[in-house]
């Protein structure tokens, strides 16, 4: 697959599920960079799927990985994803790296950032920076590890799964072997239907919000809402969103909205 010096970034699995579907769906590349507010998040999403062989590099258009990952749902997402970043030298070859070290359970964000440098990945610093935060994202989707966040003096690192080191050695057979784990993250779906191809708005559709449970805690709820909105037809929408967002995700979150949703 070919590689530019510039990482991933500014991007997710969510993201980059909604672009990809988006683009499958007809809208074009400036539609959807003109549909939010941030057009910088787009761009990163769009050099996501381009550096993963979901997109072609210069024409835009979605190669047949990229058709493939834009129709599947969550479980082949995940398969999927795994498959290109572990093709994708940058993340492949750091993880080869660290298998080579002794498989750690976990590694700091910094430590990413360092390896990149030293062999010429990453357009920049703060690109290295912000490419382990989309690396971490990514990687929690697709089975890697779990991404932390720095938090009260502790540095921002990935806690590998077990087994997740070393991947990147016969990728694709030994992706088909490894199914990713039971009790997956949510779906990376955030607007999905039941009835068409495209969203059908409809401005008399009601809201229920549904508290799921946390699983061997009776009575407690979980920190996320899951809402369903009926849709005209016999279609609907499910959308799941932390109970606590900061301004900055709610402002996201809308943009994502408009990037799958087209207008008749």
């Amino acid at each position: 697959m070919e590689t530019t010096s510039v990482l991933p970034y500014r991007t997710d699995a969510l993201a980059l599920g909604a672009w990809l579907a988006a683009r499958a769906r007809g809208r074009s590349a400036e539609q959807l960079r003109g549909a939010v507010e941030s057009p910088k998040s787009v761009e990163g999403t769009a050099a996501a799927a381009a550096a993963l062989g979901f997109s072609d590099p210069v024409e835009g258009t979605l190669t047949p990985l990229g058709e493939r990952y834009a129709l599947a749902d969550g479980t082949d997402r995940r398969l999927i994803l795994r498959e290109a970043m572990l093709a994708y030298a940058p993340y492949g070859d750091m993880l080869r790296a660290l298998g080579e070290r002794g498989a750690p359970g976990e590694t700091e964000a910094r430590w990413l950032e360092a390896w990149w440098a030293t062999r010429g990945y990453g357009g920049s610093e703060s690109n290295r920076r912000e490419g382990a935060a989309a690396f971490g994202r990514l990687g929690e989707f697709a089975g890697l590890g779990e991404y932390v966040p720095g938090r009260r003096g502790r540095a921002t690192r990935i806690r590998w799964a077990a087994g997740s080191i070393g991947r990147a050695e016969g990728r694709e057979s030994h992706l088909r072997d490894r199914p990713p784990p039971a009790e997956p993250d949510p779906d990376p779906d955030l607007f999905t239907t039941s009835a068409a191809d495209r969203p059908v708005a409809s401005s008399t559709a009601a809201a229920t919000a549904i508290m799921p449970r946390v699983p061997g805690r009776p009575g407690a709820a979980a920190e996320v809402n899951r809402i369903i909105v009926p849709l005209a037809g016999d279609a609907t929408a499910r959308i799941e969103v932390p109970l606590r967002l900061p301004r900055a995700e709610k402002r996201r979150l809308l943009d994502l909205l408009e990037l799958l949703i087209a207008e008749d």
